[in-house]
């Protein structure tokens, strides 16, 4: 209970317009981590101040930049590092709420696919057509001509 009372307070002083004061209520938000973004999102619903609201999304931008360096540096220690899990990261960037679980499942699923249908008889010509049929006939992939910049074209 004591919690909700220090965050409740804390709340009230993101309005503060002392910077030295909202430095420290930043930092001490941040320290209760991820959980307290719905509490954020919730309070800018409810907040008429544009100035409010900016300090808001600093702060639930501060905590996804802190919960992304920690995702970070738990890739660079671990013993397995993939590409695939750091580009998964480093797409988190843009979409903080982005789950990476059914995207690796997929991924899964494409491996194990194309396994399926490789042997060691095949040339090297064959598996890249075997690989290039599952990709484009299989699963129906496809180039576009939309923008890279984009989201549906990545």
């Amino acid at each position: 209970m004591q919690e909700n009372r220090e965050i409740q307070a804390l709340f009230h002083l993101i309005d503060d317009p002392d910077l030295e004061v909202f430095d420290s209520v930043s930092s001490r938000i941040v320290s209760y981590g991820r959980g307290i973004i719905p509490n954020l999102e919730d309070l800018w619903e409810n907040t008429i101040s544009g100035d409010v609201q900016e300090r808001i999304e600093l702060l639930i931008h501060k905590l996804h930049y802190h919960d992304l360096t920690e995702d970070f540096t738990h890739w660079k220690s671990s013993s397995y590092q993939d590409l695939l899990t750091a580009s998964l990261l480093v797409a988190k960037f843009q979409y903080p709420e982005l789950v990476t679980t059914p995207v690796l499942q997929e991924v899964e699923k494409l491996r194990r696919n194309i396994w399926l249908e490789l042997n060691s008889y095949l040339t090297p010509l064959e598996q890249v057509h075997v690989v290039t049929s599952i990709l484009y006939n299989y699963y129906g992939l496809k180039g576009t001509e939309e923008p890279i910049s984009t989201p549906k074209s990545s």
